[in-house]
């Protein structure tokens, strides 16, 4: 069972033009992620965006994450103000409109 998930999912990263990540640390004991992004987006790593927040402490949390994301995108944008801050920057048009709870349709606020 557990192949077949990581089988859909190569598939499906290298079908993809782009790839966001939000809030994951990329940590390095996990080699069986980092490994399948790098397999699908190291040559492309200018299609890869990291949305984050600052860790607002000046412990260096913030450079080593920086510095496993460059380890496998190297071109890689990194948004260090949150996915909030991300989401503002879409054009209005192109914003997720959230369904009712529980629902995987988005609401029609026409009716």
């Amino acid at each position: 069972v557990l192949r077949t998930v990581w089988t859909k999912a190569d598939l499906a990263l290298r079908q993809a033009d782009s790839l966001v990540i939000i809030g994951y640390s990329l940590p390095e004991s996990d080699y069986m992620i980092r490994s399948l992004l790098a397999h699908c987006f190291a040559k492309r790593s200018e299609a890869v965006e990291v949305v984050t927040l600052r860790s607002g402490v000046e412990n260096g949390d913030d450079v080593r994450l920086e510095r496993r994301y460059r380890q496998l995108f190297p071109k890689c944008r990194i948004f260090w103000d949150g996915f909030e801050e991300y989401a503002m920057k879409w054009p209005t048009d192109a914003r997720p409109h959230l369904g009712e709870p529980g629902s995987r349709r988005p609401v029609d606020r026409h009716i």
